[in-house]
């Protein structure tokens, strides 16, 4: 589940609300960048093939576990130009396709991953790019 690093509603007997609010803000998102977790997708961790969709927001980390067999994560096959996504392989044991679903990546079809790692790729409008 994303997570909500604003409070709106501070209640502290400092008057300075915005201080406040920052302060909650910024220890909200150190631990959570310490946390060493990316939040999936969708709140969930992919086990098996899987299609990225519209209906998932413009920037998004996919989070896979591989443990359990191969698989493939198929890209959007209609993204718009600077779409962002990162594809992230928690645990393994096969090895993560990941698909342009039409759209090539680098130039190739397909890329994967064989250890924990992610890559982020980015749509140029053309093609799927890796971010190095």
């Amino acid at each position: 589940m994303p997570r909500n690093f604003v409070n709106p509603a501070p209640t502290t007997a400092n008057n300075d609300q915005f201080t406040w609010i920052w302060r909650k803000w910024l220890a909200e998102v150190s631990a959570y960048l310490t946390s060493g977790r990316m939040e999936p997708i969708d709140g969930t961790t992919k086990t098996a093939t899987f299609t990225i969709t519209d209906a998932y927001k413009n920037t998004a980390n996919i989070v896979c576990d591989t443990t359990g067999g191969a698989f493939t994560v198929y890209l959007n096959a209609s993204p718009t130009q600077g779409r962002v996504y990162t594809v992230i392989l928690e645990a393994h044991t096969g090895t993560l396709t990941i698909n342009g679903n039409g759209n090539n990546i680098n130039g190739a079809a397909t890329t994967t991953l064989t250890a924990v790692g992610a890559v982020t790729l980015i749509f140029n409008g053309t093609q799927w790019n890796i971010k190095s």
